[in-house]
């Protein structure tokens, strides 16, 4: 009976295993036709990429992944991450303010982080770890995205994928861009990058740097301020090349940034669904938000012939303040101030095989890192909230924590490509780490204490995939991801919640046709995800805590085409079916000044946050003659807002399009972003329970404007 539990578990795993038998189905019986003609100079080529941590081609890499290079950024004129997830398949961007907030939180495969708890993805520039995932996307080589669990060679908190940035590196020649442009809104931005030999063939600098600054969309009509959410952002990268040796190469680079708006962002989510101006706020308090960060590394390599020897070594800063309006309200209700300092010290080192001509490869490594986290929050309760005869006084009422972590892992991969070309990889990594929080709210009505906890996690891999047809790459693997666990802060201070888990069951097929002019990968997924971190409504205020388990499965399609010189095409599609396996929240008495509730039970809902469908398709077109156009269309579909599942915003679509005319020196753009000016809401906050209401952040309306720039 297939309605029975244990039937549909069968059914699970004799689906996934058939879909495995398909895609090796070529392998195991060579029937692939020969490819048709078509012209050499319309091809897709391969990439060489380093997520994997050595250097292969996009299409031998057996995991789902996207790689974007530099002129796919520029085409598309994506030109910061909250843009860019926008772009990815299977991943969604849940955005609660403008690039300088911190509240914001990636789903991606249907694992999310809930906007609270530990982040679920990891997002690396240069190899070296970011707590956030804000970065400009000016004068980058790629881009790659991996899919699922990548814990094996990257640790801790990379349960969903990771981000691996890489920027573009000096080298012998002179060079230089300038750009600049304007757009509604008031919006102005100005660009450059300079790079070239100090010393020829051993000594090479380059810098980059981007300032934009915008009016910004948002109005608050309790003031009549046009200028509510008025963003200013600044970045710039200063990288050296040395090159003493062929067999030595050290790189060092510091990037900085600067991020700044005003923060009034939240409107009713009523007035977004019924489209009835939604970008106007009614809040009493305008508040800000303001973010710096800073990073170092450097990173030596060194050949010996048959092996590398990597160092990267880095240090990342950031300092970041959020102030606003908590109640998004004309009333004197309730502010936040958040203050959060984080730093951290990495250093890893590892031994790579570099002989090519071996069927054997492998990777061991040592990690080791120290990550400090101070925040200081402050609840202010205004007048018109205040009720002194309940005990409740206007007034501030601070809280104050402080980490300090301390983490080590070592990790290996070894890979065997037998004689009838498949490849069989093997991956281990041990993780552990030193938590120990100190903390203070008791002029908020909260505890006052110090506690450590250790969490440690073993996490193993093995892929197989075929690489005896260039044309046909079939791959199944097993990943198992790790999040490791933290402390609450803004209530039951000190309680900790425990790590969370996935193991990933993969299977995809990477192909090319037609002489490589139409390429088509394709991943079906199954995920078991244990002990969620998730961040729940206690009736007051959220309180993280572990879920029991859930499960996440679905299918990842991603397209490619050059059909003819100058033409291109891409597309993706995803489909994530991500549900409660077993969620259950207490009830509550009314103790605490927490509202009594009875008893929830989750289980069986859909997680929330996480679109059940994300698509894009994309075309561009260059001429001979130097015009340019291209256009971008994206799909995200219907995101569940609560735990219960009563609450549910639909899809919406997104066009953005370009056009514009180039030389080898100039170039000229018109573009807009959201062409259709397309109503939705980036994220939600659900204040229900204490009388707040429902509320969204609703995304940027139609914006369009002029670029140029200029090469020396």
């Amino acid at each position: 009976m297939i309605g029975h539990p244990a039937s549909k578990k069968r059914y699970k795993k004799y689906t996934f295993l058939f879909t495995i038998f398909l895609l090796w189905y070529p392998v195991l019986f060579p029937v692939f036709a020969e490819q048709g003609e078509s012209p050499e100079t319309a091809q897709i080529e391969s990439i060489t990429v380093t997520a994997s941590k050595r250097s292969v081609s996009d299409r031998e890499v057996p995991v789902s992944m996207t790689v974007l290079s530099g002129v796919d950024l520029e085409d598309s004129g994506i030109r910061s991450t909250q843009e860019l997830f926008n772009m990815l398949p299977n991943m969604h961007l849940f955005q609660a303010g403008p690039a300088a907030d911190i509240a914001s939180g990636v789903a991606i495969r249907g694992i999310s982080q809930f906007m609270g708890g530990v982040p679920s993805f990891g997002f690396f520039i240069d190899d070296v770890y970011h707590n956030e995932y804000d970065a400009n996307l000016i004068d980058i080589e790629r881009i790659e995205l991996l899919r699922g669990p990548q814990g094996t060679l990257y640790g801790r908190n990379t349960i969903g994928g990771v981000l691996n940035i890489i920027t573009k590196k000096p080298d012998n020649t002179w060079n230089a861009k300038v750009g600049a442009g304007y757009g509604n809104f008031n919006t102005r931005e100005i660009s450059g990058t300079l790079s070239g030999p100090l010393v020829k063939d051993k000594f090479f600098v380059r810098f980059s740097g981007h300032h934009d600054k915008s009016d910004g969309y948002m109005e608050n009509r309790f003031d009549g301020d046009d200028k509510a959410n008025q963003p200013e952002n600044t970045d710039a990268r200063l990288s050296f090349r040395y090159t003493p040796d062929p067999a030595l190469i050290l790189d060092f680079g510091i990037d900085a940034l600067r991020y700044e708006s005003r923060y009034t962002d939240f409107v009713a989510l009523s007035q977004i669904r019924s489209d009835s101006d939604p970008h106007t706020a009614n809040v009493d308090y305008k508040g800000d938000a303001l973010k710096e960060a800073y990073t170092s590394h450097l990173r030596v390599e060194y050949d010996t012939g048959n092996k590398k020897i990597i160092s990267i070594s880095s240090l990342y800063d950031d300092d970041n303040r959020l102030d606003h309006d908590l109640d998004f309200t004309p009333v004197d209700g309730q502010r936040q101030f958040y203050q959060r300092n984080y730093s951290t010290f990495s250093q890893e080192l590892r031994l790579v095989s570099d002989d090519h001509q071996s069927p054997l490869e492998w990777i061991v490594g040592l990690y080791g890192f120290k990550e400090d986290q101070d925040n200081r929050l402050v609840y202010t309760l205004g007048q018109d909230w205040a009720d002194p005869s309940m005990g409740f006084f206007p007034g501030d009422f601070p809280i104050i924590g402080e980490n300090e972590i301390f983490g080590a892992a070592i990790f290996g991969e070894l890979s065997y490509r037998f004689k009838n070309d498949i490849k069989v990889t093997g991956g281990l990594r041990y993780d552990r780490e030193t938590q120990d929080f100190t903390y203070d709210a008791v002029d908020a009505g909260g505890a006052q204490g110090s506690t450590d906890e250790t969490f440690e996690a073993v996490l193993p891999k093995i892929s197989l995939n075929y690489l005896g047809n260039p044309s046909y790459m079939p791959y199944a693997s097993v990943t198992r991801g790790y999040k490791s666990g933290g402390f609450n802060l803004q209530n039951s201070q000190g309680e900790v919640f425990d790590p969370e888990y996935t193991w990933n069951y993969e299977a995809g097929v990477k192909m090319q046709w037609f002489k490589n002019t139409l390429s088509l990968n394709a991943a079906v997924y199954y995920i078991d995800w244990t002990d969620l971190q998730v961040n729940a409504s206690n009736g007051v205020d959220f309180l993280t805590t572990n879920a029991g388990a859930a499960t996440s499965k679905g299918i990842e399609l991603e397209m490619a085409a050059r059909p003819a010189d100058g033409l291109k095409v891409y597309g993706a599609i995803s489909y994530t079916h991500s549900k409660f396996d077993d969620y259950r929240v207490r009830a509550t008495d009314g103790s605490n000044g927490i509202p009594p509730r009875p008893a929830m039970d989750f289980s069986n809902n859909y997680v929330p946050a996480v679109p059940d469908y994300t698509a894009r398709l994309g075309v561009s077109y260059r001429t001979l003659f130097g015009l340019f156009a291209g256009m971008d269309y994206i799909y995200t579909g219907r995101v569940f807002i609560n735990n219960e599942n009563t609450l549910a915003e639909g899809d919406y679509n997104l066009f953005n399009a370009k056009l514009g005319y180039e030389k080898e020196r100039f170039e000229i753009y018109l573009w807009a972003k959201n062409l259709l000016d397309e109503t939705y809401a980036t994220t939600y906050v659900d204040f229900r329970e204490t009388g707040a209401g429902l509320w969204g952040r609703p995304g940027a309306p139609r914006t369009f404007g002029l670029s140029v720039g200029y090469r020396f």
